[in-house]
């Protein structure tokens, strides 16, 4: 039983390999084409920031406050309606019937006749003879009675007052009460009325002086303002009325250092001593700045102690920019000597990555690799150690230390705020994004016969379909070698070239996607059962132990892209395969194996074209006419022996392509899709 164990870094591609030129053949031959979906994770959403996490307690704080109506004129007057009705009885019931009854004798007839009370008319009304008419036939109690009473004294304009156990009653002070009453600061809210209005109107933003005297000015109607109450109250017509409120409308608006608002956050700097630089600062730029209060001024700061931050109002949003500037300038480390905590984000680079780079320059190159619990002995290392377990490094020196987060991806520092500046400017240095390297790898076993019969160097040079020039010498020597020849442009010729001859065993042909200075890695093949060891025990048993032994290929190249856009490739190449020979042991098949490691320097999209590695299968056989070839002295007549002498030659060509953008991605992925025979993806 055989196991293909195939090993891919490939990110969102897909790997072409075929073992062998008859499995290439035989998938061409089929007629089924698989169509995949993409991932639905390839979308081109973007990523959502964070957000901070809600408040739990603000629902409980909701509950905690409700607001409450404030209580208008007509609602004290019921109040004291109703506390005044409580002192009669809710059982004793009661009627009253009074047809155009004078005022005067219907306050003696209810008070003094029906209700039984004492009270006191004042002289305004002794002359009053005003008819009221008052009927209650079903008998109600005392207290509902009065209610009653009272709000047909409200309407013939009688107030009535208790104290003592005594009502006194007078007329009601008018004085330009008689007008319509409106509050309010819209259209809607002034009484529809040919008679005099009193509109009392709140002020959003505050009485100014020059608020009041405008509308005094402009409006044929009498102003008066209410400051503690921020209101105002105009008196006039209805249209007066209307004219007034579109104007105060106009009017009332933030000051203008109001306009614009800014809320700044310091991290370094302390607040009272950010807000007090400031203030000198920008009133040496000859800017009017106010603290805590913005009295004449074109900048007020306002201190938030607890929150560490400073509220801005500015006339401008070119002021509140200049505000936002100083803060920026301002709010820096401390460049003196004393710790601190200070945590770098990457934006791009890994912290882990960062983090070994000036770990090892801390530690004055001590460390190159550093284990669990692992301690440095630099001179100025105290420790450096990795807790595997809680994803974190830790680095210390003398001046300086820091811990990798790998959680969040950051880097804690301790350290002074001028350590801490000197070292910013490497950091972001170093912290760049890294670029990826799309290698295309072609692997192949080309029998040196025909085109083919002097290598491989010799086939392409003379080839009709190619114009290529190889550098060095192909399978020259009778042991094989390595060259490496650099071709220009010319790979996919090459390739074509490769697979389209029958004299060439394409081994594999992946696509692989990597990130700068990582390894890529691509194992192809079988896993072969070998005898491992016999071993005999009591009694005759043998016991055999069996290994598996892995044949087919193994490819690792590992590039690194130098600051010029060349890559620069490690690659190591292993190939072995099962050969028929006797010389193996207890049965066991042999395995050859062919081997290369280099390092090689090529341009990104130019090609390298490794070869050299020549093996030579030699092979002895016999044939004979069945039946005759077995007789005995005249059987050599119908035989004879056969010797064969076969010579293969193991290429490898490697192309990288740097990625750095995404448009140069999109670009490969659509010519990648487009070389797929039997694989459609649906977009």
């Amino acid at each position: 039983m055989k196991k293909i164990t195939v090993t891919v870094i490939l990110s969102t591609l897909l790997i072409g390999c075929a073992t062998n030129q008859e499995s290439h053949e035989n998938q061409k031959q089929d007629n089924f084409v698989y169509e995949l979906k993409k991932s639905y994770l390839s979308g081109g959403e973007p990523v959502q920031e964070a957000t901070e996490p809600e408040d739990t307690d603000d629902e409980g704080r909701k509950k905690d406050f409700e607001p409450l109506k404030s209580i208008t004129a007509d609602q004290k007057e019921e109040v004291q309606q109703q506390r005044i009705a409580e002192t009669f009885s809710a059982q004793e019931k009661a009627t009253i019937a009074a047809e155009n009854m004078p005022l005067t004798e219907f306050l003696h007839y209810a008070f003094g006749e029906i209700l039984s009370e004492n009270y006191v008319v004042a002289p305004d009304l002794k002359n009053n003879k005003t008819p009221v008419t008052a009927n209650v036939k079903e008998p109600v109690s005392k207290r509902e009675l009065f209610n009653i009473i009272a709000s047909v004294l409200k309407r013939e304009q009688v107030s009535v007052d208790y104290d003592n156990g005594t009502f006194f009653f007078q007329a009601a002070k008018l004085g330009k009460a008689k007008a319509a009453i409106g509050i309010g600061n819209t259209p809607e809210s002034v009484p529809n009325t040919s008679g005099q209005i009193l509109q009392v109107v709140p002020i959003k933003y505050g009485i100014k002086v020059a608020l009041e005297r405008t509308v005094r000015e402009l409006i044929s109607a009498t102003i008066r303002a209410d400051f503690e109450q921020s209101s105002l109250f105009v008196m006039g017509d209805r249209s007066n009325v209307l004219r007034a409120l579109e104007l105060i409308d106009i009017l009332d608006t933030p000051a203008n250092r109001g306009k614009h608002i800014g809320l700044i956050t310091l991290t370094y700097i302390p607040l009272n001593e950010f807000v007090n630089q400031t203030k000198t600062l920008m009133e040496n730029e000859g800017l009017n700045v106010g603290v805590n209060t913005g009295s004449n001024s074109n900048i007020a700061l306002v201190p938030l102690e607890h929150l560490g931050s400073a509220a801005v109002f500015a006339t401008s949003e070119e002021l509140l920019d200049r505000v936002k500037y100083w803060a920026t300038i301002l709010d820096q480390p401390t460049r003196g000597e004393s710790e601190q905590y200070f945590v770098y984000n990457p934006k791009y680079a890994r912290a882990t990555d960062l983090g070994k780079s000036i770990g090892d320059l801390i530690s004055l190159g001590s460390r190159s690799t550093v284990s669990k619990n692992q301690r440095s002995t630099g001179a100025n290392a105290e420790e450096l150690r990795n807790t595997g377990d809680s994803g974190s490094t830790l680095v210390s020196a003398e001046k300086m230390s820091f811990v990798v987060d790998e959680r969040s991806n950051s880097i804690i520092f301790r350290t002074s705020g001028s350590q801490y500046q000197t070292l910013l400017p490497l950091l972001r240095k170093l912290d760049v994004l890294p670029k990826q390297v799309l290698l295309e790898v072609l692997i192949a076993e080309v029998t040196m016969a025909d085109d083919f019969k002097y290598g491989v160097e010799f086939a392409l040079k003379n080839s009709s379909r190619l114009s290529v020039t190889t550098q060095g010498s192909f399978g020259a020597g009778e042991t094989g070698g390595l060259n490496l020849s650099f071709l220009d442009g010319g790979a996919e010729a090459v390739a074509s070239f490769f697979k389209e001859n029958k004299f060439i065993n394409v081994l594999s042909n992946p696509s692989l996607l990597v990130r700068d200075g990582v390894a890529a890695n691509i194992s192809v093949g079988t896993d072969i059962p070998v005898v491992g060891g016999t071993v005999s025990q009591d009694g005759g048993n043998v016991t055999t132990n069996i290994e598996y032994r892995k044949t087919g290929v193994d490819v690792s190249v590992t590039p690194t892209i130098n600051a010029q856009g060349v890559v620069i490739m490690s690659i190591n190449q292993r190939i072995s395969n099962t050969v028929d020979t006797t010389a193996g042991s207890n049965g066991s098949p042999s395995i050859f194996e062919r081997s290369l490691d280099t390092e090689a320097v090529v341009g990104s999209g130019k090609t390298v074209l490794l070869g050299g590695l020549i093996s030579e299968d030699v092979s002895n056989g016999e044939t004979k006419v069945p039946g005759f070839g077995d007789l005995p002295l005249v059987g050599h007549l119908f035989k004879g022996r056969t010797d064969s002498r076969s010579k293969t030659e193991l290429v490898m060509l490697v192309t990288p392509k740097v990625i750095e953008s995404n448009e140069q991605w999109n670009k490969l992925m659509s010519d990648f899709e487009g070389g797929l025979e039997n694989i459609r993806l649906i977009r």
